[in-house]
């Protein structure tokens, strides 16, 4: 079987149809913050090997272009100060287009395939990204510190992040629960730019079904697959994306066997989303909804064989032919 192209104008056009509305779940990854400011994984793949090549590997003082910045600042995990200051130097040395700086970039990459584990990594890969948590983050508290800096990085909530906020507080109808594998609080932080609130899950491990996100919510509900940049609760390393919470996926399942579900900017890794969907595509209620960065050329080529393997229209990705779909859009 083959997905369903279909116009965003269309799709939403079904959203104003008269009567009853289709209930939809929402799942949203990545590409939904990177206009806030927060880089794909790809982008902070880059970022860790360039922070361990520069710590571990050359000696300042016998760079041919010294970094004055960071040269005399300690270089680690677990220092806000180093941290902070690497990222402001990677930050104005991306903007610049420093030709250096992409020298060094190039160079740590090629460190990297020198490395065992990672001869023939590709750097923009889900498992390099995976693999580098496991091979250089030691502990949680390491990886928090990292991933938290780039989060408080963030320029603040974009277009998707209010339109998103606007329909759980005035149309619940059209969904009300909210499943991302992001670490950020955007989508909350837009919500209470609204003068609303949320319930919040994935900062602890859910220990009762009590606990779980509820099918007929009072408030809007955000469930962090991955865990929240603010808890020390965070999955990234293959063995950690490979742990399913059972009461996590039940909460999943129990909402895609009652609606529609929408996707957005999520790039279909091997985590508890995929691995549920693959298993028992059945499950889903209604029509999977797929919603790609920009145009469906875009969409992962194992998230394609996956989609297309769908029953008749059970799949259905949107985009826009005039307007290129990002978290942006005014359309």
């Amino acid at each position: 079987m083959v997905a369903k192209i279909t116009q965003l104008s269309e799709f939403l056009r079904r959203l104003r149809i008269e009567g009853p509305k289709p209930r939809f779940t929402w799942l949203v990854g990545a590409g939904m913050s990177a206009s806030s400011g927060i880089p794909l994984a790809t982008e902070i793949s880059s970022q860790i090997i360039l922070f361990e090549y520069l710590i571990n590997y050359i000696l300042f003082e016998n760079l041919k272009n010294p970094i004055p910045s960071i040269a005399d600042t300690d270089l680690s995990y677990n220092n806000s100060k180093g941290l902070t200051a690497f990222f402001d130097w990677y930050e104005e040395s991306k903007a610049t287009e420093n030709p250096w700086f992409k020298e060094l970039l190039e160079n740590s990459c090629y460190w990297l395939r020198q490395q065992e584990g990672f001869k023939d990594s590709a750097i923009d890969s889900p498992e390099t990204y995976q693999k580098l948590f496991n091979r250089f983050f030691q502990s949680t508290t390491t990886h928090h510190h990292f991933l938290t800096n780039i989060v408080n990085r963030r320029r603040g909530v974009n277009l998707a992040h209010l339109g998103l906020a606007g329909m759980l507080r005035d149309h619940p109808e059209w969904g009300h629960t909210v499943f991302t594998t992001n670490f950020d609080d955007l989508l909350l932080e837009a919500i209470y730019s609204l003068n609303y609130t949320a319930r919040i899950f994935g900062d602890l491990e859910l220990q009762s079904e009590t606990d779980s996100p509820s099918l007929e919510p009072t408030y809007p509900q955000i469930v962090h697959l991955h865990g929240r940049h603010t808890s020390y609760r965070l999955l990234n390393t293959p063995d950690q994306i490979s742990i399913i919470d059972p009461s996590m996926q039940r909460a999943f399942e129990k909402h895609i066997a009652e609606s529609h579900l929408v996707v957005v900017g999520y790039s279909g890794w091997n985590d508890l989303v995929m691995r549920t969907l693959k298993n028992n595509p059945l499950m889903l209620k209604g029509t999977l909804f797929w919603v790609p960065y920009r145009d469906q050329t875009t969409v992962r080529e194992e998230v394609k064989k996956f989609l297309h393997s769908l029953p008749p229209n059970k799949a259905v990705i949107i985009e826009d032919r005039d307007n290129p779909i990002d978290a942006d859009s005014s359309c």
